[in-house]
């Protein structure tokens, strides 16, 4: 297989991978409200999943108030930047 193929075929099962630690879906749908007041919707999306494929609830709700006190926790900003280039 090509490696442009096997990357995109990886970067395929990735988004399509089932989260680690799947959030109520209220904590999904208030994450991507307040997301696409700032980003697409689209990047939204890959972003929750990302950090549900990375962190239980609990750590995401930790990351979520440091996100609301006015700092980009790494964790976040690393998922929005990965999302953000795809």
């Amino acid at each position: 297989m090509p490696r442009a193929a096997l990357l995109a075929a990886l970067v395929l099962a990735a988004c399509s991978r089932p989260p680690e630690h799947p959030y109520p879906a209220e904590v999904v749908d208030a994450f991507v409200a307040s997301c696409t007041k700032q980003a697409p919707e689209k990047t939204c999306r890959c972003t929750i999943d990302q950090l549900q494929r990375r962190l239980t609830l609990d750590e995401f709700k930790t990351l979520d108030q440091q996100a609301r006190g006015g700092s980009v926790p790494k964790p976040l900003a690393d998922a929005i930047a990965e999302c953000a280039s795809r």
